[in-house]
C-alpha cells in the first residue's frame, strides 16, 4: 500500500520544545542543572522536558540542533490518507461519515447521496 504525503514542507507542529527552549535545555544540561529547574525556567512542565530530553539522546548527549532536526523529521514523515488505514478504522471512520449523512439528510442539509442522484 502506497504512502501518501499529506504535508510537504510545513513547520513542524509548536507543541514541543521550541528552537530557543531547545537551546536552554542544552545549556542547563551541560551546566549540571536539574530538568526540573530547566523547565521551570521555560514555563514548562518537568515531564515534558524530560519527555523531551530522553526522546533526542538522554542527559549526556542531547543535543539541541540534533532534536530541532529530529522534530522536523518526525512532522514530514509520510502519513496515510484516511482510505489507506487498516481496514478495522476505516470501518469506524467510514461508519461515522454515514451516521453524520443520516443526521444531517432530515434537516435538508445535502450529501454526497444527494449530489449524485
Amino acid at each position: 500500500m502506497p504512502l501518501k504525503l499529506l504535508s510537504a514542507g510545513s513547520a513542524p507542529p509548536q507543541t514541543g520544545a521550541q528552537p530557543l527552549e531547545r537551546e536552554e535545555i542544552s545549556r542547563g544540561l551541560s551546566t549540571q542543572r536539574s530538568l526540573r529547574w530547566i523547565a521551570r525556567q521555560l514555563g514548562r512542565s518537568a515531564p515534558t522536558i524530560s519527555r523531551e530530553v530522553s526522546r533526542n539522546g538522554g542527559l549526556d548527549r542531547y543535543r539541541a540542533a540534533r532534536s530541532d532536526q529530529a522534530a522536523w523529521d518526525l512532522a514530514r514523515r509520510p502519513k496515510l490518507c484516511q482510505t489507506d488505514l487498516p481496514a478495522a478504522r476505516h470501518h469506524r471512520v467510514s461508519q461515522a461519515r454515514r451516521w453524520d449523512e443520516a443526521r444531517m439528510t432530515p434537516s435538508g442539509a445535502k450529501t454526497d447521496k444527494n449530489l449524485v442522484e
